[in-house]
């Protein structure tokens, strides 16, 4: 009898060792960077995913065994449903791509407004000017953006490459003529788009602003870790503490879910 009370005693004294340790996670610094981080890397995880079905979806309709069915004159229904198809899935991770950018201005006001991070905080912010926001292509992304919400779907075209009668390959592309026509371009949008040839690809286009925007938070998180390295690890030496008191208290975590 003594023994069983003796025994729930320690068990009950273990539990609240364990809901302190867990509350003391929850309330630490490295915990609130990890928890920040965290949510600014599920918002490119959507990006990526909206990234990926853009191109997969370029690539089904460039397929060799796609483009004879878009190829005739009378098949201009079908390639209209083709770029309507590029277009939804363009919009949703042009909306994705500044939806991030939109997180990162909070998570570094949240993480770094103070005075003792200020000089992190003005290197994220060249960081983010000179690989993403500086860039002629994001300027170009904003643009389609901002068409997309007020003005219309962008003007695409779904061009087929043809030499002597036989299908050569095919494209996605913004007509620059058409491009031009609109005037709520930025300057410096307007520049790039004037430089180009004919006008923009949207696979090569869509795949080096991904990779700007890629390059960035590889940079950032990159650089997250080593500025708060110690508030992380102390915060993971809570996490094994309360990991070990969990298993010892209730099996391991594998098992329990198994």
């Amino acid at each position: 009898m003594q023994i069983g009370i003796m025994e729930r005693r320690v068990a009950d004294t273990r539990f609240s060792e364990l809901m302190g340790l867990i509350k003391a996670i929850q309330a630490s610094s490295g915990q609130t960077v990890l928890n920040e981080i965290e949510g600014v890397q599920r918002s490119f995880g959507v990006v990526k995913r909206n990234y990926d079905e853009l191109i997969n979806a370029i690539l089904a309709f460039q397929d060799e065994k796609e483009i004879p069915r878009l190829w005739p004159q009378q098949s201009r229904d079908v390639r209209h449903e083709a770029m309507d198809v590029v277009v939804t899935r363009l919009q949703n991770f042009l909306a994705a791509a500044f939806s991030l950018v939109d997180h990162v201005r909070r998570h570094r006001k949240h993480l770094y407004s103070g005075e003792v991070f200020e000089v992190f905080n003005e290197e994220i912010a060249a960081q983010l000017q000179s690989l993403i926001l500086g860039r002629p292509e994001h300027r170009i992304a904003q643009g389609l953006r901002i068409y997309t919400l007020h003005v219309g779907l962008p003007p695409i075209s779904f061009v087929l490459q043809g030499r002597g009668g036989e299908l050569v390959g095919s494209k996605f592309q913004f007509s620059k003529d058409d491009l031009l026509k609109w005037d709520g371009w930025s300057s410096q949008a307007r520049r790039s788009i004037e430089g180009g040839d004919h006008g923009i690809t949207l696979e090569e286009f869509i795949k080096v602003y991904f990779n700007q925007l890629s390059e960035f938070y590889a940079w950032l998180w990159r650089s997250q870790s080593a500025v708060h390295s110690e508030e992380i690890e102390a915060a993971n030496i809570l996490r094994d503490e309360a990991r070990a008191l969990h298993e010892d208290l209730y099996g391991p975590i594998h098992k329990q879910m198994s």
